[in-house]
């Protein structure tokens, strides 16, 4: 019976435990580039009170390259490597730090984990040599297992949560449990907190896992299904607020991002738990300011909630409304209606709180008709613009959607990830003609710069930026930013017009369309170069992402 892998040199880091790395490679992630990657900050914490010696190396957040994250794996010499894969449309390079990895320590164990992994995992282990582990789901209990199995030599196919190779063949476990009591599980180290301070003056936190919903789209449905437990899990009031106090104690900050996929759990316990969260915050004298995601349906069930969380502390609220067509949000299983949509967007500034959202403009099966009703729904909702107007769907492995398009023969295999045809051709042209009419904006202003970083920047000014001066500067390029938005919707509608009355019109009159919109572009971003520097300055800008998908 097959064995864990064991190194073949070296001593266990401790007396019981061993030398272990964990490792987030250097990808493009909207989220990660300023975070801290809370999964593996946890995973950290429980193998640390394990007895194991852990190194954590965000590649991502650290700006570190392949070679430098090498580098520093030779120095610490760990005995498990543990390298977490990220959204799908980022694995392939990441599966390529990770073959680096395995090549320059091959006597380390190397195992993957996360949500692309936990789908592929026969895939990842025939396609890469260096792997010998894949952990499946949640890895609170797998990968201390795997740990410690390292160090007795215990058999693999004892442990649950793993996929292996046992000679030519490809083993997975039996499924591992999901952890039901989250407060049962020691809070994320911290060790990459003052970075993520500077990047942008706030720290990340999970206060619950998983989502109840079953949007066909999400590989969150897809991986809830690999284990046994509760789709969705919160952690006590109590616990989220002393974590809050214990941050602000040891660092200083006073503003926190929820990372959770739906930060209101379902039904009247959900509601409860979230107004015993508002209660201690106030009970205690917080002055915390916080945000985080939810669906629409919420605002829309309990208005009430979002002014007890405001009066609490709550700034922004982030929603994926994905589409302007109640009939296309009924294809992607969403249980919301346009109208909840504009509700809960109506609702929450109300309230003076700011919404950012998720939508997918471009899909295989969008027709002109829906590029149109997706038009009226952005100029309805507001914001974002710049960011979602050249999105499209991202078929990630495993899901409904996934699936369909397989079965339509719309999917296309690229490497580790998955492309789109489409349906109507003039669709996708219209996507790749919008698409780089954002890249080329982005080459003056990146993406990176969305009203969200500048009203962070208006709530943690630099020393030069202190004036009054400076702030009212943010806030003109902000209102700006609106107007650049408008404009890209006027491209889309006059390139949608195009092709309504020509199917195949020519680069001629393409080009006389956008013509204009980038003259207009290009006289509100020739004043966006000092705010830029600033920006970067403060780690909150960087190179612009070359795929706004």
């Amino acid at each position: 019976m097959k064995t864990v892998k064991r190194p073949a040199t070296g001593s266990p880091g401790t007396q019981d435990g061993l030398r272990i790395a964990l490792v987030n490679p250097a990808v493009w992630d909207g989220r990660a580039e300023t975070d801290e990657h809370l999964g593996l900050a946890g995973l950290a914490a429980i193998l640390r009170n394990a007895g194991h010696d852990v190194v954590l190396l965000d590649a991502t957040l650290q700006d570190l390259s392949d070679a430098e994250v090498v580098d520093r794996l030779l120095v610490s010499g760990p005995q498990l490597i543990g390298v977490t894969l990220p959204y799908q449309r980022w694995v392939q390079t990441a599966v390529l730090a990770t073959s680096t990895i395995g090549r320059a320590m091959p006597e380390a164990h190397l195992t993957v984990g996360g949500q692309f992994p936990s789908i592929e995992c026969e895939r990842l282990l025939r396609d890469v040599p260096e792997l010998d582990s894949v952990v499946i789901g949640e890895g609170d209990l797998s990968l201390p297992a795997l740990a410690e199995a390292i160090v007795s030599g215990q058999p693999m196919a004892d442990l649950k949560g793993i996929a292996y190779r046992d000679g030519g063949r490809i083993v997975g476990t039996q499924p591992q449990e999901l952890v039901s009591n989250l407060d049962d599980l020691p809070w994320a180290s911290r060790d990459h907190a003052a970075l993520a301070i500077k990047r942008n003056g706030r720290l990340g936190i999970i206060a619950s896992r998983g989502c109840y919903a079953r949007c066909t789209f999400c590989v969150s449905r897809a991986i809830r299904d690999l284990a046994p437990g509760a789709p969705w899990r919160g952690r006590s009031a109590k616990s989220v607020v002393d974590e809050m106090e214990q941050l602000n104690r040891d660092f200083g900050v006073t503003r926190f991002q929820f990372w959770d996929d739906q930060f209101i759990g379902p039904g009247k316990a959900g509601v409860d738990r979230v107004l015993s969260f508002c209660r201690l915050l106030k009970q205690r004298g917080n002055t915390f300011s916080f945000g985080f995601d939810c669906r629409a349906d919420a605002v829309c069930k309990y208005p009430e909630l979002f002014l007890s969380l405001k009066e609490a502390g709550l700034t922004h609220v982030y929603m994926g409304l994905e589409s302007g067509s109640t009939e296309q949000l009924s294809q992607y299983g969403k249980g919301i209606t346009t109208q909840q949509n504009l509700e809960a967007i109506t609702t929450l500034r109300s309230l003076g709180l700011r919404v950012d959202f998720g939508f997918i403009m471009f899909d295989p099966y969008t027709t002109l008709a829906g590029l149109r009703s997706n038009l009226r729904a952005i100029r309805r909702f507001g914001s974002n613009t710049r960011q979602l107007i050249g999105t499209a769907i991202v078929p990630y492995a495993g899901t409904a959607y996934t699936k369909r398009l397989a079965s339509d023969g719309l999917l296309r295999n690229n490497g580790f990830a998955y492309e789109c045809d489409f349906a109507d051709p003039r669709v996708e042209q219209i996507l790749y003609i919008v698409r780089a009419a954002v890249l080329w904006g982005s080459d003056k202003l990146p993406l990176s710069v969305s009203p969200a970083v500048l009203y962070s920047a208006l709530l943690d000014l630099s020393p030069n930026w202190g004036s009054v001066d400076g702030a009212a500067r943010i806030r003109n390029f902000i209102v700006e930013l609106e107007r650049a938005d408008d404009i890209y919707l006027e491209l889309l509608e006059g390139v949608i017009t195009l092709f309504e009355s020509s199917p195949a019109p020519p680069e001629s009159s393409i080009q006389e369309v956008l013509a204009p919109h980038r003259m207009a572009l290009d006289k509100i971003f020739e004043h966006a170069e000092d705010i830029v520097i600033e920006l970067e300055a403060r780690g909150l800008v960087r190179e612009p992402d070359r795929t706004p998908s």
